[in-house]
């Protein structure tokens, strides 16, 4: 099961509406474990840039290195479980998705067309 947090020009906001202590990646991976029931849980951030900057890439990146960090802001959840799921977190540039995305529809219909340009002009 994947969750995808697709961001185009903000970031991600450190705190949730139900818990501030809570940052929105750790909110996905929380909703993702709890919905993939037994089956492998991914999270991917579809993102225009990867810059240091970021707290999104930041966050990843630490998550990445320390699974075990994460494992820790969600004690409920089976920390091996976290960790494998943290090992395979993506960062996933616009326009990669977008070119990938576009090479498997019709160059054809209008509207693809359309949704086409569209995409392109955002990424």
């Amino acid at each position: 099961m994947v969750f995808v947090e697709a961001k185009l020009g903000r970031d991600i906001s450190l705190r949730t509406k139900y818990d501030p202590q809570r940052n929105q990646i750790v909110r996905n991976i929380d909703c993702v474990l709890d919905r993939a029931k037994g089956r492998t849980a991914i999270f991917w951030m579809v993102v225009r840039d990867t810059g240091e900057g970021r707290s999104y890439t930041q966050l990843l990146n630490h998550y990445r290195a320390h699974p075990d960090a994460l494992a820790g802001r969600l004690p409920h959840h089976d920390p091996e479980r976290v960790m494998g799921l943290a090992r395979n977190l993506s960062l996933v540039l616009w326009k990669s998705f977008v070119d990938a995305a576009l090479k498997v529809l019709p160059g054809d219909d209008a509207e693809i067309n359309s949704i086409n340009d569209e995409l392109r002009s955002r990424v």
